[in-house]
């Protein structure tokens, strides 16, 4: 069952003994981790008064330990073997949220039990069902944890709690406008950037039309005859024309003489 399952249950307990029964169900339960649901549920706001020792429980369950739990329990108040259990269970996350190196020696101390086989059967279960992600680290006999799930905050605790979380949202807003800033500055250097290589890629399209321009032109004139070059060309072919009349007229000459 879920938490709100149980919520949903709190319509039909009409009576004291039907909300302890509740309790007590809710405190085996080994799907529920959470109580916060309950314990704020004004319905069950009369066990502080009419069953006390009920209502301690769900507390207990939901923002304590077992030390706390064997620091304080009576006889009437013993817990069943599966409340036991998952007491221990949320004792080693209640650990594990400001942790994350946990030495079996202390949580054998801290959990009340016996054997290191006994903790390494109850955190291979925890890691099984998702509480919380380590390694047990047999040689070093450690609990290394990655992460783990959450628990119920006292009432107590909450006004550090809002504190934490509004340190937190500055630090977030001053990093987010950091990379805003970096960012503007990171996009002003691209357009500058880009811009100076369009001015270089103008300036290079230009030397090159120049060049082709001139290349072109150079061509142009060295193809073409110049005006000189046809005067000499005249000049030379009259003088060619000239000495062969003279020939002629020489033969002329001596034929009349003959």
């Amino acid at each position: 069952m879920s938490i709100d399952d149980y919520v949903r249950r709190l319509d039909s307990a009409s009576t004291i003994q039907d909300k302890v029964d509740l309790i007590n169900d809710v405190t085996s339960d080994e799907d529920v981790h959470v109580f916060g649901e309950l314990l704020s549920d004004p319905r069950l706001a009369c066990l502080e008064v009419e069953a006390p020792a009920a209502h301690q429980l769900l507390r207990l369950f939901a923002y304590g330990t077992y030390a706390d739990y064997a620091a304080a329990a009576a006889p009437s108040s013993a817990l069943s073997p599966r409340q036991l259990r998952k007491l221990r269970r949320l004792s080693v996350v209640q650990a594990a949220r400001t942790q994350r190196s946990l030495a079996y020696a202390s949580l054998l101390t801290s959990l009340g039990l016996d054997s290191v086989p006994e903790l390494e059967s109850l955190l291979a279960e925890m890691i099984t069902v998702g509480l919380l992600q380590g390694k047990l680290d047999q040689r070093d006999q450690l609990l290394q944890v990655y992460s783990c799930m959450g628990r119920d905050v006292p009432p107590e605790e909450l006004p550090s709690l809002v504190a934490a979380l509004e340190a937190w949202s500055e630090a977030c807003r001053q990093s987010l406008g950091l990379v805003c800033s970096e960012m503007e500055t990171a996009e002003a250097r691209h357009a500058q950037a880009q811009q100076a290589r369009r001015q270089v890629e103008e300036r290079v399209e230009a030397e090159r039309a120049k060049a082709l321009a001139q290349r072109e032109a150079a061509t142009a004139a060295t193809a073409a005859p110049s005006g000189h070059d046809s005067a000499e060309y005249g000049s030379s072919g009259a003088g060619a024309g000239g000495a062969s009349s003279m020939k002629s007229l020489k033969k002329v000459r001596l034929s009349a003489k003959k």
